[in-house]
């Protein structure tokens, strides 16, 4: 469940969705700096948990469009944001179709990097 009366919080997309339109939906402006700072097995899994996802497995991290994101395969479920990577993680594109996407969803005065 997503609690709209919060100020900040992790939703999980559709898939081949982008950040922007699942944040929008609910009223919310996409933070890409907290997306691409969610780049641990524990953070990943504990944002997923706190977006009402039960991960079934830890994939690693990515760096690429739609990240940090599930598959909702069995063995490489969710993964994060690669954390040497010279690249932020985006609001408005999504590489892979079928990949859904776990957003960072804030109030636009919170959005950090503006």
């Amino acid at each position: 469940n997503v609690f709209i009366n919060e100020l900040e919080f992790w939703r999980k997309g559709d898939p081949g969705s982008t950040c922007s339109a699942t944040c929008n939906a609910v009223g919310r402006t996409c933070d890409p700096i907290m997306q691409t700072s969610l780049n641990s097995e524990v953070e990943v899994l504990a944002a997923f948990s706190s977006a009402g996802y039960v991960c079934k497995s830890y994939g690693g991290t990515r760096d690429y469009a739609g990240a940090p994101f599930s598959t909702g395969r069995t063995s490489d479920d969710c993964f994060g944001f690669t954390p040497t990577s010279s690249r932020e993680s985006s609001c408005d594109s999504n590489l892979v179709a079928v990949h859904t996407p776990l957003c960072r969803c804030v109030q636009e005065f919170w959005r950090k990097g503006d």
